[in-house]
């Protein structure tokens, strides 16, 4: 079984320069633990997930500082192809420790498989 096969489409990404009050309210109205970040040519550069938002430390700072994804982001953004296959994805999550993972193809974010779409698979 490929990526492409099993993975979720219409992904929801932000910018470089998204503030980080952006990023939550888009995480929460989607219902979604992660977003990938993009540069200005559409590039992978990083992922931002719930848990690089919650070691942020007091609102005060966030307000006062104008925190952006490019602040927060776990870079660089692992990415997987749409031919990649079910075990070598396993293995993937396993040796970077991720949760979810954006699929690329030619340059550009076509997916993301998370462990949900894995257990599915």
């Amino acid at each position: 079984m490929k990526a492409s096969e099993f993975m979720t489409t219409g992904v929801i990404t932000v910018g470089l320069s998204t503030s980080v009050g952006d990023i939550v309210r888009s995480l929460l109205t989607n219902r979604i633990s992660a977003v990938p970040v993009l540069d200005e040519h559409g590039a992978l550069v990083g992922i931002v997930s719930e848990a690089d938002l919650i070691h942020l430390e007091g609102s005060d700072f966030l307000k006062s500082h104008g925190v952006k994804a490019a602040d927060v982001m776990t870079k660089p953004g692992i990415a997987a192809n749409p031919e990649m296959g079910l075990e070598e994805l396993v293995g993937l999550f396993d040796k970077h420790r991720i949760k979810r993972v954006p699929v690329v193809d030619h340059g550009k974010i076509v997916g993301i498989v998370s462990r949900a779409n894995i257990l599915q698979a």
